[in-house]
Order: C-alpha cells, then sequence, then structure tokens
C-alpha cells in the first residue's frame, strides 16, 4: 500500500494470495467464480482422535515450484534472500514469503525506494501452533531432537522479520492481532502509519495459521466450529452467512 499526492489518500498497489483454489489472483478468482470449495479433509495430521475433520489444508502445497516461479521473476537479491529463508522458514512464515514476494511484483515497485520508508505488518498472532506442537511431542521422546531455532522460528515477530529482510525493508515491523479479523486490524494499522507516521509504504501480510490437532479439537469442543455436519461431504462445509 502507498499514499498518494495530496491528503495522503492510501491506495493499494498490489495484491496476491495463497489458497487451496489457487495461488495466483486470476487462478484464485476463476475458482471463486466457478464455485469451487476450498474445504477438504484435513491431511497434515491424523484426525482419528480429533473431532474436527475438515477444513483448508495446505499441508500438500507444492511451495518449491511456487519458489522456482516466484525467483524468476525477482530481482536478483530478492531472489537470493528469498531462497535462503524460505528453505529454512516454518509452514507459515514459508507461504507469507512466497506471497509477500509476489504481491511485491504485483505491486511494479521497481526497488528504488528508501528502505527506512517502507514497513510491515503481518495480522495474526499464535501463528506456529503446530510448529510448536510437533516440537512438544519430539521434547517427549527425544529432547536433543528439537528444532534447536524453535526459540527464534516459533516467534510472530520473526515471521514479520523475515518478510522485510527479504524485501529489504527497514522501516517499523511488527505484528498486530485481532483473531479472524487480524488482516483487517493489520490493514488499519498500516493505513495509519502512513498518513500519520511518515511511511511511504506498507506492506500488509495476512499471515496463514498453522493449526496444531489440539487447536482443531479444542475449538471443536467448544463449538467455535462444525464438526459433525459436513465430514463426509467437506466441500459443503464452506458456507458464509448459513444461519445454521
Amino acid at each position: 500500500m502507498k499514499a498518494t499526492n495530496g491528503k495522503r489518500r492510501v491506495v493499494v498497489t498490489g495484491m496476491a494470495i495463497n489458497t487451496p483454489i489457487g495461488d495466483e489472483l486470476e487462478t484464485f478468482y476463476q475458482s471463486l467464480v466457478a464455485g469451487r470449495s476450498a474445504i477438504s479433509k484435513w491431511k497434515f495430521f491424523d484426525s482419528s482422535r480429533v473431532y474436527s475433520k475438515v477444513g483448508g489444508d495446505l499441508s500438500d502445497y507444492d511451495w518449491k515450484a511456487k519458489l522456482a516461479e516466484v525467483v524468476s521473476r525477482t530481482p536478483e537479491e530478492i531472489g537470493k534472500r528469498l531462497r535462503k529463508i524460505v528453505n529454512k522458514a516454518p509452514f507459515s512464515t514459508r507461504i507469507s514469503l512466497l506471497s509477500a514476494a509476489d504481491a511485491y511484483l504485483d505491486s511494479g515497485l521497481n526497488g528504488g525506494q528508501d528502505p527506512y520508508s517502507v514497513g510491515v505488518v503481518v495480522g495474526g498472532h499464535n501463528l506456529h501452533n503446530n510448529l510448536i506442537y510437533d516440537n512438544t511431542m519430539t521434547f517427549t521422546e527425544e529432547p536433543e531432537f528439537i528444532n534447536g531455532q524453535l526459540a527464534l522460528l516459533a516467534l510472530d515477530t520473526d515471521h514479520a522479520a523475515s518478510v522485510g529482510e527479504v524485501l529489504g525493508f527497514h522501516g517499523p515491523v511488527h505484528t498486530v492481532g485481532g483473531a479472524c479479523a487480524s488482516f483487517n486490524v493489520a490493514l488499519r494499522n498500516a493505513i495509519d502509519e502512513i498518513r500519520y507516521h511518515g511511511q511511504d509504504l506498507f506492506f500488509v501480510v495476512g499471515a496463514p495459521l498453522d493449526f496444531s490437532p489440539v487447536d482443531l479439537h479444542a475449538m471443536a469442543i467448544m463449538g467455535a466450529i462444525s464438526y459433525q455436519s459436513f465430514n463426509d461431504a467437506p466441500e459443503r462445509a464452506s458456507r458464509p452467512y448459513d444461519k445454521d
């Protein structure tokens, strides 16, 4: 996002997306028009002991193909940093990095910006619960085998810092949270940064949340997600504005 001249009117200059029904804007749009559902059975864990059986699963996403495609269109220095950080990043950070680079390209930026006048805000919190869960399970078996960088990689702030590092932006870099409304909160934050705090551009990232099986089971128990109606027909489970 950036401000235009005059009264600091803020405009969106580039976008990107990653969903089970498309990781490009046009592909995603065509999937929506065709009525395709992004909901399927969970694949990233054994759901036999978990009430939640269906959701928006990206665990079989071919991120390596997306990385190669994005790097082929990206300025060399950004591409080098992207390859280096994506290969070591946890799932949620990896998806955000690829989307951020895609949005950078869509924005038409030419790399001539003052890096200290461009910031990054990531909308979301507790983004790496499955990473923490997996390492907790490993710890119970053999403490020495956990990810040695867990204390850093599991932080939401590292998520935001990774985006700033890849794109070379050194303005304010932070996270904000508001549960399912986190991206809206991040959007408001970016507008305020541009209008009132001297930033020329701001990158807003709606981060994917890497749920753990425990999260999903707990939400099902408390009634926050449906778990009985669509287990056999997950494509019917996404029903915006359905009173039931």
